[in-house]
């Protein structure tokens, strides 16, 4: 029964990592995700206590996936250190050419995170977030609010 879970909660964080890739954080919603895993929403929430928590999961496994990469391009790169710094470099100037490559999904949230805050909410301001103008670099400083804050804290 508990390999059954592993399995579910991998299949969720799965379809949501292909759903916060191919429509942006924010854009994919959780009914889709559960639908895209084959199971209910109620099934996701047993998983994940919120869509912020599956971001987390999310973006953790990004991170694995990025940093296997990466160490595999190390590996294979030898010399001096000068070298194997162009070598990584290299091997990311061709990732981010392959076609439909869209960005880190850490570098995705933060931009569609920071591009929330910078457009007034009128009545769904709290007196936690700061008031500033449309635009202004203000409007994201408060990270205490974000959905997004509590990421690295695990």
């Amino acid at each position: 029964m508990r390999r059954q879970g592993k399995d579910t909660k991998r299949r969720i964080i799965d379809a949501a990592y292909e759903l916060f890739y191919k429509d942006g954080f924010a854009r994919a919603g959780v009914d889709a995700i559960a639908e895209r895993a084959g199971v209910t929403k109620r099934t996701l929430y047993q998983h994940f206590d919120s869509k912020d928590a599956l971001v987390a999961a999310v973006l953790d496994i990004q991170n694995e996936l990025a940093l296997t990469r990466i160490r595999a391009w190390a590996e294979r790169a030898s010399g001096d250190p000068v070298t194997v710094v162009d070598s990584l470099f290299a091997g990311f100037a061709d990732w981010s050419k392959q076609r439909g490559w869209r960005g880190s999904g850490f570098t995705r949230a933060a931009m569609e995170y920071a591009a929330s805050q910078a457009i007034p909410r009128g009545r769904q301001r709290t007196a936690t977030r700061p008031r500033s103008k449309r635009g202004s670099p203000n409007a994201s400083l408060n990270r205490a609010s974000s959905p997004l804050a509590n990421l690295h804290g695990k």
